[in-house]
């Protein structure tokens, strides 16, 4: 019988309690573990070790005249089960979060991991000649702004707000906002957050002098849920004044097995299919940017059949399009 996530974290606790605590006695193991939320009873904590000293040959030993537990080779440590799969899904963690390299979160999860892999006796710097460079990430570090992605990485994680400089075009303005979310899209990041309590979204690349200030503010998860719906809702970039409505669109039959591959949205299914036709249904908000990925790059063997708005929306793109031919 597989163990609970639950009894691996007991057995750290009891594993750490007995680690640095001088002889703990059981009553010692049961209250540390009702403090850290695992209330159990006598027996269990009883078998709890047992299984540390079967399972996992922790040297576990108790001795009768401190009354209490301890470990008979004082390097002994608790190693929670890795497989291959896992080492191998740590590595590729480590490919993805590189973009991040420059930030301390990033720099403690590494240090984590090296004395997870340390255990193991695995080096991070070295990976099978077959699986190392197979998955590369975009945009690289140096793309248009990564200069501030770590930056407000950080800020973000310990609740700081900055202040900068943006470069609309020719308009340049000065802004002080609550960092909550960063969002990639197209090859550019945003940082997307509140100022003057309205949501507000930046492109990194034109984003000038940031400064992160020594002032905390308190996070608010009402204001991250909706952001972080109207970002699930969207599809390609996001306007918060929007709301999100049911989107129906038609494809010629012969790109079915294409559309049914390539989900434009979370909330995409078939609502229809016949000899001639696949329909989809989706619940976003309805923009230029559901068009550009989603009707357009398809021509005449696309159509979307509602809301009436974005009927019209469609219509007024292909109209000036047209305009563009007609002197030729």
């Amino acid at each position: 019988m597989p163990v609970s996530k639950n009894a691996f974290k007991r057995y750290s606790l009891l594993d750490n309690a007995i680690r640095r605590k001088k002889y703990p006695t059981l009553e010692n193991l049961l209250d540390i573990l009702e403090d850290e939320g695992y209330p159990v009873s006598v027996s269990t904590v009883e078998k709890d070790i047992e299984t540390l000293r079967s399972k996992f040959s922790m040297p576990i030993a108790y001795d009768r005249l401190e009354k209490g537990y301890y470990y008979t080779d004082k390097n002994a440590y608790f190693d929670i089960p890795i497989t291959n799969n896992d080492v191998e899904t740590i590595w590729l963690a480590l490919d993805k979060l590189s973009l991040f390299r420059h930030t301390e979160a990033f720099s403690n999860v590494r240090d984590s991991l090296e004395r997870i892999m340390t255990r193991l006796e695995i080096d991070l710097n070295k990976r099978d000649k077959f699986t190392e460079k197979i998955i590369f990430y975009e945009p690289l570090p140096a793309f248009a702004g990564s200069e501030w992605l770590s930056v407000l990485y950080d800020a973000i994680c310990e609740c700081h707000s900055v202040s900068f400089t943006f470069n609309a075009y020719a308009n340049v303005t000065s802004h002080l906002i609550e960092p909550y979310i960063l969002k990639e899209y197209s090859d550019r990041w945003y940082v997307i957050g509140r100022e003057n309590n309205v949501p507000v979204v930046f492109g990194l690349d034109r984003i000038n002098e940031l400064d992160v200030k020594k002032e905390l503010f308190v996070r608010d998860k009402n204001f991250y849920d909706d952001m972080r719906s109207n970002i699930e809702h969207s599809i390609g970039m996001f306007n918060f004044e929007k709301r999100n409505h049911p989107v129906q669109i038609g494809y010629d039959i012969t790109l079915a097995d294409e559309i049914k591959a390539k989900k434009f949205h979370d909330s995409q299914h078939t609502s229809s299919e016949d000899s001639e036709e696949i329909v989809i249904s989706m619940n976003v908000k309805m923009d230029e940017e559901l068009l550009k990925k989603a009707v357009l790059p398809y021509g005449y063997k696309a159509k979307i059949y509602g809301p009436g708005f974005a009927v019209s929306m469609v219509k007024r793109t292909l109209m000036k399009a047209l305009d563009n031919y007609k002197k030729d």
